[in-house]
């Protein structure tokens, strides 16, 4: 068994074991198997908020994780740029993390 220290590691940790690379997939979790409602905040992960008695079953935390894939867009590029082969892709990566839902 594993441990983590934070949200981020426990995510980058989630990542891992589904074999879902950071580049292609966002990640969030949800307390129940349902549409995407009420996803975990890390805000609230990182304060301690879901290790409550009412989030906690037979001593553990029961989450759902939701990957969705990054999209990728390509921009029209001029000329030079085109002939240096050179182009971008648009989507979520990094240390920062998906934004809290409000």
């Amino acid at each position: 068994m594993e441990y983590t220290r934070n949200y981020w590691e426990f995510l980058e940790h989630v990542h891992n074991i589904f074999q879902k690379p950071w580049e292609q997939y966002n990640a969030h979790f949800h307390l129940d198997n349902t549409v995407c409602d009420g996803k975990i905040s890390s805000s609230e992960w990182e304060a301690g908020g879901y290790f409550e008695a009412e989030f906690v079953v037979d001593g553990r935390i029961v989450l759902f994780a939701h990957f969705e894939e990054v999209e990728t867009r390509t921009r029209k590029l001029d000329t030079e740029e085109a002939k240096n082969g050179e182009s971008w892709k648009w989507g979520w990566q990094g240390s920062t993390g998906h934004e809290d839902a409000v």
